[in-house]
């Protein structure tokens, strides 16, 4: 996924980035943001916020904080695509977008 490919870069060249990803059904989804950054203290960190709305009903929620971690890693599929998954600070790593 492009997206995995543009986190992989930033993160890599520590740029502040912001990348925006929208998985849409008939009436309903999930809007899911990750963030680049440096927090308070100088430190890169990764942050992913997941907003769900839908078209009948409550309407759409606010962001909520999914994952945040210290790092990223590359994962290879069988396909030979890579993927990104972030790195908490317990040292385990989290799928995005899930």
């Amino acid at each position: 996924m492009r997206i995995h490919r543009f986190l992989w870069t930033q993160w890599r060249q520590r740029r502040v980035a912001t990348a925006v990803i929208t998985f849409s059904g008939i009436d309903a989804g999930n809007v899911y943001t990750v963030n680049l950054r440096k927090d308070s203290s100088g430190r890169w960190i990764i942050e992913e916020y997941m907003r769900h709305y839908q078209a009948v009903g409550p309407g759409s929620t606010d962001n909520r904080l999914v994952a945040s971690g210290v790092a990223m890693q590359r994962f290879r599929l069988r396909s030979g695509a890579y993927v990104v998954r972030l790195v908490n600070s317990d040292n385990k790593t989290v799928a995005l977008f899930e």
